[in-house]
Formats: structure tokens, C-alpha cells, sequence
């Protein structure tokens, strides 16, 4: 998340202060659903060399792509003795992956066609994010796209890969539980609505909490501040060291897009 820096309250009392950390707002980074279709691929290198076609054996391949952490496979395809020659085949998927994207984007979207009868991959390609087409409505197809498949340094061509790729913009990615949703906004910035309305959250104290750790090792305490999150904004309040009636006196503001939405706030110690 990104700090965007402290908010100042409107009620700021300078009497009596303790130590305390400085209170931060943040803003959660704008996700985006990518859809990789994966149709199928040709002139696969498979390394068979050139055996009999009788004695081909049959080869179990499926596709990889990968995005960050996240890590994706088609199902399984099989190549035999009937539908390839000299170690070549043409195998089609016709599968979706989608993937979730958080801006800013992971330079690139790996896509790798795995031999699963040896345990080797065939060829891999990089596909660069900032050359994804970014889609507002199902009204139009992602264009089709091939990339060469490359394998090792030995071997730079294993074949080719044909492909749909797209950041799905019509959509909201849901990160939060469906009973305490705070934004249903579509990614693309085009679809967005404007507020209806601002929301002001001011944050003024906490009373008679419990001791949840010791201090000197003798007596308990608590350091307490507050969380609150509306749609992709958090702020957290300076935290109050050492009372168990602690004063915030903090004010925030959230624009308010959809009344049917949820506001969260968090009493941490």
C-alpha cells in the first residue's frame, strides 16, 4: 500500500501528550482481472528426433503462466503417434486463466508449455504487460496474439503459442468478505461514477480497555490505535502508549460512492 501521508484532524488538543507514533493514510493499489486464453499451440519442438512415427511415444503437455506469485496450468492435452510427425504437434486448449493484477503491474506475464512425460519444459514466452489491451465491456474479443516459444540457449525457436490476453476493466475485484464490501467500483477509470456524497469518520477515544502485555514486568498495559478502511483507503491512527483510556481526537474524510456499502473500523492493542 501506498502512504499518502498524515491527515490532519480538525480537533487537535495540546494538553496533556503522551508518546505516539504519527497517524498515516494509505491507499490500497488499484486491481485489474487478466484473462489469458489460452487456444493452442504449433511446430512444438518436442525433441524426438527422428524416430519411426510407430515409435513416437505419447506426450502429456499443458501450459503454465505465471504473474508474480500467482501460478496457473491449463489441463492436459496428449500428443500420440497419430497426431505427430517428426516430433512436431499442434495441440488446443481453448481454456481460460485469469489472474489478479495490482497496479503497478508485474513487468511481465510468463507463459511456459510443459512436457509432463519427462518433466522438461518445451519453450517459454514473455509477454510484456504494458502491451495489454485493457477491455471495458464484453461487447468486443481481445485480439488473438502468437509468441515465439523460446528453450534453451541451445535451443531459441521450440514453437509458438497462440493466445488471447486482457485486463478485464468492467469488473470489480472483489478483495473484501461479500457482508462488509466498501467499494463495487469497476477498474477502468472510464466507468466510474461520480460520489454522491462525503463521509466524515472522526475518531475521538476509547475507554476502560484491558491490559494486554506487561511493562517493567510488573504491571499490565496496553498501546492502543485504531484502524479504519472505506473502499481502497486506510487510515490508521497515532498509536496512545500506556493508558487504557486513551484520547485519538482524529478526523477523517471518504468519498462515498455506493450507499450499500461498509465502513471498517478496528480497535487494535
Amino acid at each position: 500500500m501506498q502512504n499518502v501521508g498524515k491527515t490532519q484532524p480538525r480537533w487537535f488538543f495540546t494538553i496533556g501528550l503522551i508518546p505516539e507514533t504519527r497517524s498515516k493514510v494509505y491507499l490500497s493499489p488499484k486491481l485489474w482481472y487478466l484473462r489469458l486464453t489460452v487456444i493452442q499451440t504449433q511446430d512444438l519442438q518436442l525433441g524426438l528426433g527422428s524416430e519411426p512415427k510407430s515409435k513416437i511415444p505419447t506426450t502429456e503437455l499443458y501450459v503454465k503462466a505465471q504473474l508474480g506469485p500467482q501460478v496457473f496450468k491449463t489441463a492436459r492435452t496428449s500428443i500420440g503417434p497419430s497426431t505427430s510427425s517428426s516430433g512436431s504437434g499442434n495441440p488446443t486448449w481453448n481454456e481460460d486463466l485469469v489472474f489478479v493484477a495490482s497496479e503497478p503491474f508485474e513487468p511481465f506475464l510468463i507463459v511456459t508449455v510443459e512436457d509432463l512425460t519427462n518433466g522438461q519444459s518445451i519453450g517459454q514466452t514473455k509477454i510484456h504487460m504494458g502491451s495489454v489491451e485493457r477491455r471495458n465491456d464484453d461487447r468486443t474479443e481481445p485480439k488473438s496474439r502468437w509468441f515465439n516459444l523460446a528453450g534453451d540457449e541451445n535451443k531459441p525457436y521450440s514453437g509458438r503459442i497462440h493466445v488471447k490476453v486482457c485486463l478485464e476493466g468492467g469488473y470489480h475485484v472483489l478483495d473484501e468478505a461479500a457482508h462488509v464490501t466498501s467499494d463495487v467500483r469497476p477498474s477502468a477509470k472510464q466507468l466510474a461514477k461520480p460520489p454522491i456524497g462525503l463521509l466524515e469518520v472522526g475518531i475521538r477515544g476509547a475507554t476502560n480497555l484491558l491490559p494486554v502485555k506487561t511493562r517493567d514486568g510488573t504491571r499490565g498495559t496496553t498501546d492502543a490505535y485504531v484502524v479504519a478502511k472505506y473502499g481502497p483507503k486506510w487510515i490508521r491512527t497515532r498509536t496512545i502508549l500506556d493508558r487504557f483510556n486513551p484520547r485519538w481526537n482524529e478526523q477523517y474524510t471518504w468519498d462515498v460512492y455506493d450507499p450499500c456499502t461498509v465502513l471498517t473500523i478496528i480497535n487494535v492493542l
